[in-house]
């Protein structure tokens, strides 16, 4: 007879630890990459617009210039995470957004 022992680890976090693991679990999230992902919209090359379809409940990252997000009155929802982003436009210029309700982020 073989015998084996189970051994249950423990974690134990320091408070700001935890809080800086939530911080990077919301910042590492997928992104709906606009104008290329179609999942929740359409994308007009013409216009240079990007129409919702959908609520959205991801961050949504804008990843070129001279565009503009129409969010047709749908909404992007966030976790109320510390750190979460609704729209990320990192070092983009030119872009409207208009038509878009936001909610959850902090």
């Amino acid at each position: 007879m073989i015998k084996t022992e189970s051994k249950k680890r423990r974690l134990d976090l320091h408070p700001l630890a935890a809080v800086v693991l939530a911080m990077v679990f919301a910042t590492s999230t997928l992104a709906i990459s606009i104008p290329g992902d179609t999942s929740v919209g359409t994308w007009n090359p013409g216009t240079r617009t990007y129409i919702l379809t959908s609520d959205v409940s991801e961050t949504i990252e804008i990843v070129e210039d001279n565009l503009t997000l129409n969010g047709a009155g749908y909404t992007v929802t966030g976790t109320g995470i510390l750190g979460s982003i609704g729209v990320l436009l990192n070092g983009r210029t030119d872009v409207t957004i208009k038509n878009l309700n936001v909610q959850g982020f902090t």
